[in-house]
């Protein structure tokens, strides 16, 4: 008696990689090939629960590690299998300051932490891979935390500091400087809406009796809370000492 036993030729799957490292929210591309592509009816591919029923490409986010199985089936019923491992990774949980308000001028501390390295950002361009950093913007600025891992899953975050103007203010003095000693010094401040003096007086006006050269400090703080100061340096022309030589100790009526 005789049988025949019809032998089919069955596809090389051709797939480039045994394991893919995915980020934790990254989505994940596996690409395969077959040395056979005419004898090809479909593929289906297996992960979690789910089976797809599509080409040689499969794209999908992970949440999990796992072992994702691509079947071949061929026009002639044959099957192949491949697998590949897919590596799921965390992304770091970056903690970062919080938005910041300041006046112009000052300087404010920023801060990340829960990543291996960090890169300060402002408009693209790299300022700091320091954990802390000290900035002191002139305008409203945003600065982007980029927290890596060293298995290079990276998260984005974003500190905003916000500016206040500072007052510009002007002390006003009319008077001469020098200025002759125990003479009237009026002083005057613009550009704030409270002032303090160096003199422990308030108010956008002092005036004084000068005895001494004398360095006077204005404080002008605006509606923000935000402080500048300006300042005058006044100098005392000392007084003439009058003496009287030759009188008598007392003196007669007539």
């Amino acid at each position: 008696d005789t049988a025949w036993l019809n032998v089919f030729d069955v596809p090389i799957i051709i797939n480039p990689f045994d394991t893919i490292s995915a980020c934790d929210g990254d989505e994940v591309v596996i690409n395969i090939g077959v040395d056979k592509p005419l004898s090809v009816q479909y593929f289906i591919w297996h992960y979690f629960d789910n089976i797809d029923t599509l080409s040689t490409q499969l794209r999908f986010t992970p949440d999990e590690p796992l072992m994702v199985y691509v079947q071949v089936v061929t026009f002639d019923n044959c099957e192949v299998w491949d697998s590949v491992y897919v590596d799921h990774m965390p992304k770091p949980d970056l903690v970062i300051s919080s938005d910041e308000l300041i006046c112009v001028g000052d300087t404010v501390e920023l801060s990340v932490t829960g990543a291996d390295l960090y890169y300060w950002t402002v408009n693209g361009d790299t300022i700091s891979e320091e954990p802390t950093i000290e900035v002191n913007p002139m305008d409203t600025t945003k600065y982007v935390i980029i927290g890596q891992m060293i298995d290079g899953c990276s998260a984005k975050d974003s500190i905003y500091v916000y500016t206040y103007p500072s007052p510009e203010v002007e002390l006003i003095y009319d008077g001469n400087n020098p200025i002759c000693q125990f003479n009237e010094v009026i002083l005057k401040a613009e550009g704030a809406n409270d002032y303090w003096w160096t003199t422990d007086e308030t108010g956008d006006s002092i005036s004084f009796f000068i005895e001494r050269d004398t360095l006077v400090k204005v404080f002008g703080t605006n509606n923000y809370g935000c402080q500048s100061l300006d300042s005058i340096s006044l100098v005392v022309i000392p007084g003439i000492e009058v003496s009287f030589t030759g009188l008598l100790p007392a003196y007669c009526d007539n």
